[in-house]
């Protein structure tokens, strides 16, 4: 999974925000999400709020499940105003608000009942090593 782009409506200091993650037009792999991000800032700017949005995101994602193929069995709360894009195998994934788009899909939560999933099925780890254990 590789971050495509993020926007940040309001999440803790930080308001109207837009990042791009892809290869610039010219390039080889123009439109596909970069390899490596490096996020360099002075202190106090929102480096680490940025990087603990990132893993948050995907700290829900794989907790994610399904009802029916159709809704998202648990609430989906980052408390963050904006949207994440991820490509995931081949495919987009957006994160906008409480809802999540994937393969074409919206999923909200409801309060339907039926067969429950994993919303990303194929396995993935995310490490995460937090500035102060370092």
């Amino acid at each position: 999974m590789k971050l495509k782009s993020l926007h940040i409506d309001s999440y803790r200091h930080l308001d109207n925000l837009n990042f791009d993650f892809t290869y610039p037009e010219g390039h080889a792999s123009a439109g596909k999400p970069l390899d490596k991000i490096c996020i360099i800032g002075q202190s106090a700017t929102g480096k680490t709020g940025i990087l603990e949005l990132i893993k948050d995101s995907f700290y829900s994602l794989d907790q994610i499940n399904i009802v029916e193929n159709k809704s998202l069995s648990i609430s989906y709360k980052l408390n963050f105003n904006g949207y994440m894009e991820y490509l995931f195998m081949d495919s987009l994934l957006k994160i906008e608000n409480n809802k999540i788009i994937y393969r074409g899909k919206e999923f909200i939560h409801s309060l339907l009942g039926g067969t429950v999933e994993k919303l990303l099925t194929d396995g993935w780890k995310l490490l995460y090593l937090s500035s102060e254990i370092i």
